[in-house]
């Protein structure tokens, strides 16, 4: 039905009303019925859309049957993950979400004629210290504890338009992983999803991401007007922290020669523990051979490219990596890369944070390799530049001036710009590509 969730609120409402007049359950059931069909068939009377997010409840969080090993290092966590126990329970963390979760509630509210803006509860952090294993800890404690839908729309901005018409006047709680990625800033979707927004008084949003993608969206935020952004920290690990995840993955792998690494980020910890564990004296061992790997594959170069524009939150598509696909799934299932799809089944190319900085670190140090750092970006301009909205999109992020400059130093982007233009002026007809010229020489 068009709205489901007003919908539901609507046959509460009546069966009340009608228990009240002590009607028989027969009659009652007859009415319930016949409004059900009634919208059904305005729902076909007008357009036939998809119900998108998931709507959770209890058995979506009952422990897998079987007892598993298996750690989640750098993957984005899915539902099933934390059904097996695939991450360290943080208990206290997730009682910290929770309280904010509670006091963003909207309660008994109004339409938003007095003001209230709706709340975006953000959990925030420094890439790897486990944001979005904590997102869905937090989710189970809202579906197990409080009198709320939750709609899990996983990492897919491009749904919360539908998600949120799909609730109406309704209460609930709609989660997204990474919420404002640079890939999903399009002023138009922020635009439909305020407007949405606008007209649905009793949502809560439950997000996370990293500060940088928080800053963005707290800008974004003010322009419109009608979220309101409630920030949860998620620090580094405390050493007693620290501690406690190394006992877990012995524990859980049954390891008994590991050495706990002196390590403050959650998935470098867990990536270097798991290296060690398969053999792998040091992250730069590891990282060595990893380099071999892909040079006897040919793709080295293009992997530094990813590495790069990964650092600018841009995830390269798997076309990019030509016919070397299948090697993509192997480094997939080794849990080196991430193959993300969007909704239209597109994939692309991405490292966690956190394991992508530390390997391009090792790769390309900063010091030495400046010049390098800019021709990787050029590297993947050159692959996409037929491609005028990836392009585009690279050439307008560089050339962000203050917004950006949190995140990209100012010299590097002159250096990629640089490299950028040579690519344009040597391998391009310039009557072919002189829009991206002249925005290049504006940038």
């Amino acid at each position: 039905v068009p709205r489901p969730y007003d919908f539901v609120n609507a046959c509460i409402a009546k069966l009340q009303h009608l228990l009240g007049l002590n009607r028989g359950s027969d009659e009652i059931a007859t009415a319930l019925l016949q409004d059900l069909q009634h919208a059904q068939d305005l729902q076909h009377a007008t357009r036939q859309d998809k119900i998108v997010g998931t709507l959770l409840g209890p058995r979506d969080f009952e422990p897998a049957d079987t007892p598993s090993q298996r750690i989640l290092i750098g993957q984005r966590p899915r539902l099933a993950d934390l059904r097996e126990g695939c991450f360290l329970e943080r208990a206290g963390r997730v009682r910290s979400i929770l309280e904010v979760i509670q006091q963003a509630i909207p309660r008994d509210s109004p339409l938003r004629d007095g003001g209230r803006k709706v709340p975006v509860v953000w959990i925030s952090g420094g890439s790897g210290v486990g944001k979005s294993a904590l997102l869905l800890q937090s989710l189970r404690e809202v579906v197990c504890e409080l009198d709320l839908p939750v709609i899990y729309n996983e990492h897919f901005a491009e749904d919360l338009p539908k998600a949120i018409e799909q609730v109406g006047s309704g209460r609930a709680l709609i989660a997204a992983d990474d919420l404002y990625a640079p890939d999903a800033r399009r002023p138009e979707l922020w635009r439909e999803i305020n407007r949405q927004a606008h007209g649905a008084p009793n949502i809560t949003l439950l997000a996370c991401g990293p500060d940088e993608s928080r800053e963005a969206f707290v800008e974004m935020v003010h322009r419109h007007g009608v979220l309101s952004v409630r920030r949860v920290d998620v620090p580094l690990l405390t050493e007693a922290e620290q501690s406690e995840y190394f006992q877990w993955f012995c524990d859980r792998t049954g390891s008994t020669d590991l050495r706990r690494p002196t390590l403050a980020n959650f998935v470098v910890a867990a990536f270097a523990l798991d290296r060690a564990r398969q053999g792998d004296a040091s992250l730069e061992e590891f990282a060595a051979r990893l380099k071999q790997r892909l040079q006897d594959l040919g793709i080295y170069e293009t992997m530094l490219a990813t590495l790069a524009v990964n650092r600018l939150g841009i995830r390269p598509p798997d076309s990019f990596f030509g016919g070397v696909q299948e090697v993509l799934r192997e480094l997939k299932n080794e849990g080196l890369v991430w193959l993300n799809k969007d909704p239209a089944g597109r994939l692309s190319v991405s490292f966690h944070a956190a394991i992508g900085r530390m390997l391009y670190e090792i790769y390309r140090p900063e010091r030495v390799f400046a010049e390098a750092r800019a021709r990787d970006v050029a590297f993947y301009f050159k692959a996409v530049a037929g491609d005028h909205e990836r392009a585009r999109s690279l050439i307008s992020l560089l050339g962000g001036g203050k917004k950006a400059g949190k995140r990209i130093p100012e010299q590097f982007a002159i250096d990629a710009l640089e490299k950028i233009w040579e690519v344009l002026v040597e391998d391009h007809p310039p009557h072919l590509k002189i829009g991206l010229l002249l925005q290049c020489k504006s940038a």
